[in-house]
């Protein structure tokens, strides 16, 4: 995301950075889904057409967590450089967003003030940023790994984590789901199952895949736009088919939805090379939106349970539509408002630091020869 965790400054590139922003609003379509969040698949008829047109719109973003990671390794294959202040300011900003939040719905009357509740939004409890602070660590380590290989041996390593890491680990979860219950044990990424992708393991594979992208992309930028198009309208068709018999068959879906299925990450693949072939050169616009990103990814939530979604999902498909398509637009508007305000407060505060303490920055030096 983009004012997240990214390379060196250089100039952006606006169809990727478009990506950016598109991925986003996927995000907020899925938690306008989220039983848990929005409720649009919870509160809509079963079976109904706008049953079906959100469990198509499920399937067509299902891939954005995965194509955010993918996008961080194209990038940062390239380099060693790591900058300490950066996962600092992402915590921070955790923290600082939960705590205008956890304040003004006190200030609302929605919330009543406890210690305990102060507490907790001290902690940067946000599975995304933990993660992804992770593997802004370790992803020198993975540079260093795959430049010491050539292109054939690459290509089977990523055959390898593929099969290992997202096959293997989806067809553990598809038997658990059959059989009725979690089987413990033989899962490749843990004790207790894939955890549906929100996982180590599947960060650094979407990193790899990005890299390994950037590492080979001479070797697959030959496919044409219409296959593309093509191959991702039958991934969706078949993630939303999956969907679709597993609901029908009274099966858990957790599959279906997953960040690790091969589908999904075949969907993120097939729309990172689609949008690498759009040029949109530098659009000021574009790249000034996406920055913003993850401010949009941190608050967009608690505009979700606001905005009626209960109230939408059943009327007539074109009302849907339009509540979905003004909402994430909204919502994202909104959110880039508050990116803009706490940036303009706070960059000129990380900035001193930055100028003050100059070790925070530091590479990771590798002096492998790359041979091709």
């Amino acid at each position: 995301m983009s004012n997240a965790i990214t390379p060196p400054k250089k100039q952006r590139s606006s169809n990727i950075e478009l990506l950016r922003i598109l991925t986003m609003l996927g995000v907020i379509i899925l938690h306008y889904n989220n039983a848990d969040i929005g409720g649009g698949l919870k509160y809509v008829q079963n079976g109904s057409l706008n049953f079906h047109f959100l469990n198509i719109l499920e399937s067509v973003f299902i891939c954005a967590v995965d194509l955010f990671v993918l996008i961080t390794g194209y990038f940062m294959i390239n380099t060693q450089k790591r900058s300490l202040i950066k996962p600092f300011k992402l915590l921070v900003q955790v923290i600082a967003f939960n705590l205008m939040i956890f304040f003004l719905l006190i200030i609302i009357g929605k919330k009543a003030f406890t210690l305990h509740g102060l507490l907790g939004t001290l902690l940067p409890a946000n599975y995304f940023v933990v993660l992804y602070t992770a593997l802004y660590f370790i992803s020198p380590y993975i540079n260093i790994a795959m430049k010491a290989l050539n292109k054939k041996q690459l290509k089977y390593m990523i055959i390898t984590l593929f099969l290992i890491f997202s096959v293997y680990a989806v067809a553990v979860d598809l038997l658990g789901e059959i059989k009725g219950d979690t089987i413990l044990g033989l899962s490749s990424i843990g004790m207790y199952g894939s955890q549906n992708g929100y996982t180590i393991v599947n960060f650094a594979f979407m990193y790899t895949l990005g890299a390994y992208i950037n590492i080979c992309e001479s070797d697959y930028i030959h496919i044409s736009r219409i296959k593309l198009i093509s191959y991702l309208a039958i991934l969706v068709g078949v993630d939303s088919a999956w969907y679709l018999l597993f609901e029908y068959l009274h099966f858990c879906k957790g599959t279906a939805h997953s960040y690790l299925n091969p589908v999904v990450i075949l969907m993120a693949v097939a729309v990172f090379f689609l949008f690498k072939k759009i040029d949109l050169g530098q659009n000021k616009v574009i790249n000034t939106l996406a920055k913003g990103s993850f401010t949009v990814f941190l608050l967009h939530k608690e505009f979700l349970s606001r905005i009626r979604i209960e109230s939408f999902v059943n009327k007539p498909l074109p009302i849907l539509a339009a509540h979905i398509l003004i909402a994430v637009i909204g919502i994202y508007l909104i959110c880039w408002i508050v990116y803009f305000i706490y940036e303009s407060i706070t960059a000129p505060i990380y900035n001193l630091i930055e100028k003050k303490f100059p070790r925070v920055t530091y590479i990771v030096d590798s002096s492998i020869t790359e041979k091709r």
